[in-house]
């Protein structure tokens, strides 16, 4: 008799442990990764939201905000602003546990314009030179710029930094990724042991 009561157990134990399953754990908290977050009309960021005790297993979440005109929330925690203002990104458990963020949108800064600290060079072959950049205004959101060559077999351009390859002239432009700006340099490849000039914000020097 004492045997059947042991074979009864073991059949009896692997069902107790299965009614004892992370989903059955109720979270007792929820913290998202950010409290307060200032973003610029356009962009995305995305919360990151936890629930604790972490052995809770995966509760499913329910993001929400409050004034959608301002920033919307997709059901995977990404922020996006639309208008500029303020709101409130809630995550939301389904035992009425919720955290929130909240959102400043604001307007971008434009850039207005480009300059370059040198309109024209004088490189000789194998030289390198780098070319600074000022954009205006100082505190524009985006000062992401493109280089451009329009003859790298005479100079190349690499994230402002010009390499003469060959005798010749090349054109370097660098444009703005905000509002397409741009501002030009040419440079004068020779292969002669000459000095090298430079012309600071002026007409080409002849030489």
């Amino acid at each position: 008799m004492k045997r059947l009561h042991f074979y009864w157990l073991l059949f009896l134990l692997p069902m107790l442990f299965a009614g004892c399953s992370n989903d059955e754990i109720e979270p007792e908290d929820i913290i998202l990764n950010q409290s307060r977050l200032l973003i610029y009309v356009g962009d995305e960021i995305t919360l990151e939201a936890q629930a604790y005790p972490t052995e809770a297993g995966n509760w499913p979440i329910t993001w929400s905000s409050t004034d959608e005109t301002i920033a919307t929330v997709t059901q995977t925690g990404v922020v996006k602003g639309v208008g500029v203002g303020w709101c409130v990104i809630y995550a939301d458990l389904a035992n009425g546990l919720s955290d929130a963020c909240f959102i400043q949108v604001v307007s971008p800064i434009k850039v207005d314009a480009i300059q370059l600290d040198y309109n024209s060079l004088n490189l000789k072959v194998g030289e390198a030179f780098a070319l600074d950049v000022y954009i205006t205004p100082d505190d524009a959101t985006n000062k992401e710029l493109t280089w451009h060559s329009d003859n790298e077999q005479v100079a190349t351009v690499d994230n402002g930094i010009i390499t003469a390859i060959n005798k010749g002239r090349a054109t370097i432009t660098a444009i703005t990724a905000d509002g397409g700006k741009s501002a030009t340099c040419i440079v004068n490849v020779r292969n002669n042991n000459g000095d090298v000039g430079f012309t600071p914000y002026g007409d080409e020097e002849q030489w």
